[in-house]
């Protein structure tokens, strides 16, 4: 199939993409210009008010001119709702009209000036006016009881005149109202001395009347400015033409946004027939593949299938010598042979067993790594854990001059749960490595216990040497698989890599964990920290029963060995004499048959691999036989979980991994019952 380029790839994308992103940019500025529009309208609108408001405050100006003083309350409220309002303009207005709008502002609160001004003025000229019609009205009771007419006359005139200034005060007619007051005071002094004083009091407040007059006629002039409805008519027509522009750029937003939808519609359905059929290619291509994903998931079940049957064969194939070079070796050193041939013994014994501790290790560590290995948890003496693993590691201990010791805090509990044989391994392991890497030196074992609010116990056990120690920068690297602080420890101290790996493999599968301390040159201290709970010591399992020689006495049975392997046949019956018993033996299963048929056994031990027919098929002939009482102990060095299960389905009670040891065989022969599950081990 021709590949297509990167191009033709992403153009399906980049298009839509482009034009999405143009809609986006469309949308982003329709919500904008949709803002302005609105601040304009919000602007028009108060402009509006502003322009209503001004029309009825000038209206009330004009009103409150002299004789309509009552109009000025309305006057003052007006023009404060018309600052309120401008001062609202300032905050809605679009930046391009937010001088005028300030312009029209200022005005506005310069009128407001001029309104306080005005209202002072009218105050004054009220009381004025008020006061002089009081003296007017003296003056005219003055002169009733007296006859001068060319006064009152010219008094009438004067006064006539007055009141048509002050209700429309122009400048042409004060000349006139001069005159007529140069007369009112020269026929003054032909008056009586009362209305002479009286007089003398009117014509100041007239003369300060008409002043009064004229310049509240001035401050209504300047108060009706056409500049400030010149300055909002402007301001109205741009905030308007500004509307029309809005609203002429949003048309073509708005179409342009549509055109964009409908090209992406077209595009969307164009692409939609595409993917159709590109997922109908897809299925087929996923229906290939899952079939051969299916078939290398089959090869991988199979290499894994393989890879399990491979280990179990090694294993039982390397135990099964190791099961005599053990057995064997631990006959002879119960035997008197001189110096030289017991060391030569002991050191055979020592790589058998070194070996076995490396075949285990690497079975452990495949079964971890398959998330295979299950915890056994069940009633633990901590203590004894100790003793148990300082008696294994004595004589290495002792050949290389290192000095045991322990300490152990007097609040740990006599029995915690948790897996006995896991623990045990770990400690062994992390002793093994303390003595191996401390020579002339001494090790400490140092159990320390906390008990917390849940009834556990947090328990730290350290394992303190004076040894080589670890440098600061492999400290990171200690715990890897197949690794070593330096290249030189293999060929120096031997050992693979893999203890220390699976012991913090298996303290994190009992939910614990391991730290270490070091320092190059002065020594290590690891540490074994697990959070278990107490148990009551009425849960402290039966001490381990011990070999004795007259086994066969206390417990009497009647017991086959089957093994095709002569070595294994030996060590197992050599054990089994030694605990005080006589076993028959037979070389395979066939033979095993025939020995069955002619006698009456109690056990069988069987080995599970034998060649023609294996342990499971002898199993299943004697049953075939008519001999369901017999019980069966498994002899096998595939000591896998799976292999146990096989074991139980079959009919095998009991279990006896290779190398064979005496205290297993002592358990099964010393068991109540091997009918219950429980004694698979």
């Amino acid at each position: 199939m021709t590949k297509r380029s990167a191009w033709q790839l992403d153009i399906h994308w980049f298009l839509p993409l482009l034009l999405a992103i143009a809609a986006l940019i469309l949308l982003v500025l329709t919500l904008d210009h949709r803002m302005d529009e609105a601040r304009i309208s919000r602007s028009l609108e108060r402009t509006d008010e502003l322009s209503r408001l001004h029309v009825r405050l000038n209206t009330n100006i004009l009103k409150s001119r002299l004789f309509y003083l009552d109009h000025f309350d309305g006057i003052a409220l007006d023009q404060k709702q018309l600052l309120t309002i401008s001062e609202e303009l300032l905050d809605d207005v679009n930046p391009p009209r937010l001088d005028a709008a300030r312009n029209l502002h200022e005005l506005f609160r310069h009128k407001d000036e001029k309104v306080e001004a005005f209202k002072t003025s009218i105050s004054v000229y009220k009381n004025s006016e008020q006061y002089i019609s009081v003296i007017i009205g003296e003056l005219m009771q003055a002169l009733t009881a007296s006859h001068h007419p060319a006064f009152l006359l010219a008094f009438n005139r004067f006064h006539n005149q007055l009141r048509g200034f002050l209700s429309r005060p122009h400048p042409e007619k004060r000349p006139q109202l001069e005159k007529l007051l140069a007369a009112v005071t020269a026929e003054a002094e032909r008056l009586p001395n009362p209305a002479l004083s009286i007089l003398d009091q009117i014509l100041p407040h007239a003369r300060l009347l008409i002043q009064q007059a004229e310049r509240i006629d001035q401050q209504v002039v300047q108060m009706i400015d056409p500049a400030q409805d010149r300055q909002l008519a402007r301001l109205q027509r741009d905030l308007l033409a500004d509307q029309e522009r809005l609203k002429l750029t949003l048309k073509r937003y708005e179409q342009t946004l549509y055109g964009i939808i409908v090209a992406l519609t077209v595009y969307t359905f164009f692409i939609l027939v595409k993917l159709k059929l590109a997922n109908d290619l897809l299925e087929l291509r996923v229906k290939e593949r899952t079939r051969d994903l299916g078939q290398a998931t089959q090869k991988a079940l199979d290499a894994d299938a393989a890879k399990s049957a491979f280990l179990a064969h090694m294993s039982h194939e390397i135990r099964t010598p190791l099961n005599g070079v053990i057995g064997i070796t631990a006959s002879l050193l119960k035997k008197d042979l001189d110096p030289t041939a017991q060391d030569m013994v002991q050191n055979v014994s020592h790589c058998g067993k070194s070996l076995l501790s490396l075949i285990n290790d690497i079975l452990d560590f495949s079964k971890i790594e398959a998330n295979k290995l299950k915890l056994d948890k069940g009633p633990v003496n901590l203590r004894a854990v100790i003793k148990e693993a300082i008696a294994i590691v004595s004589e290495n201990a002792s050949q290389q001059n290192v000095k045991l010791e322990q300490d152990i805090d007097p609040k740990v509990p006599a029995l915690v749960e948790g897996d006995r044989g896991r623990m045990g391994q770990i400690l062994l392991n992390l002793l093994s490595n303390a003595i191996k890497f401390s020579p002339h030196g001494r090790v400490i074992i140092r159990l320390q216990s906390q008990a917390l609010a849940t009834g556990d116990h947090h328990i730290a056990l350290h394992v303190i040497d004076n040894g080589i120690g670890i440098a600061a920068d492999q400290l990171k690297d200690l715990f890897q698989d197949y690794t070593q602080a330096h290249p030189g420890i293999a060929s120096s101290f031997g050992g693979t890599g893999l203890g220390l790996a699976i012991s913090k493999k298996l303290a994190e599968l009992m939910g614990g964990r391991i730290e270490v301390k070091s320092q190059y040159g002065a020594g290590s201290t690891f540490t074994l920290v697990l959070t278990l709970p107490e148990l009551a010591p009425s849960a402290e399992p039966s001490s381990d029963l011990k070999p004795r020689p007259l086994l066969g006495e206390e417990h009497p049975q009647r017991i086959l060995v089957v093994d095709d392997n002569f070595i294994n046949r030996k060590v197992a019956s050599d054990l089994l004499r030694d605990l005080g018993y006589e076993p028959d033996l037979a070389r395979d299963a066939r033979e095993a048959l025939e020995l069955i048929q002619n006698k009456a056994y109690d056990i069988v031990f069987t080995d599970l691999r034998m060649p023609i027919m294996d342990g499971y098929e002898l199993v299943e002939k004697a049953q075939v036989l008519g001999k369901d009482t017999l019980r069966f102990v498994a002899m096998t060095a595939s000591a896998t979980p799976l292999e146990k299960e096989k074991c139980w389905n079959r009919g095998i009670r009991a279990f006896i991994c290779k190398p064979i040891k005496e205290q297993d065989l002592v358990e099964v022969l010393t068991s109540p019952s091997l009918t219950h599950a429980d004694s698979l081990t």
